[in-house]
């Protein structure tokens, strides 16, 4: 039984962590034509991310580096951060796994805090780059 209840919670990481992917496409989506611009200014791009899960960390030229404000306006954020929060408990109470638990609980802390999003504010050429520690995991060109 314990076996059939951890192959869920694998299941569940596995499709929970592409759909909030594909969540977070779409979101820079949305908020790339209300700040894609040729000469931006730091406090009229916070004032456009006002409402949304995201603040600013600096910007640099034409990159604006965001990361998540944890604010929980909508389902999708809801479903964001009450997730990972739902499958801890499972691992934790269900498989009484705490060595999975952590793993996870330590993926999730970097994802959170320490992950920089990078979204190119250049209108021709819409991208993001999410970096850890400076360092590029993932990106590609946004579709407009």
């Amino acid at each position: 039984m314990a076996f059939i209840i951890f192959i869920l919670c694998i299941a569940a990481l596995g499709f929970f962590h592409r759909r909030e992917h594909e969540m977070f496409v779409r979101e820079l989506q949305r908020l790339q034509p209300t700040l894609a611009t040729e000469t931006p200014e730091l406090t009229t791009l916070m004032l456009n991310l006002r409402g949304c899960d995201w603040r600013v960390v600096k910007l640099d030229g034409l990159q604006l580096h965001l990361r998540r404000a944890f604010q929980i306006a909508d389902r999708e954020a809801a479903f964001r951060y009450g997730m990972p929060v739902a499958i801890l408990s499972a691992m934790l109470v269900l498989l009484q796994d705490f060595k999975l638990a952590a793993l996870y609980a330590a993926a999730l802390g970097l994802k959170w805090f320490a992950t920089v999003t990078v979204l190119n504010l250049t209108p021709a050429q819409p991208e993001y780059n999410v970096r850890l520690f400076g360092f590029r995991l993932f990106g590609e060109t946004l579709k407009t």
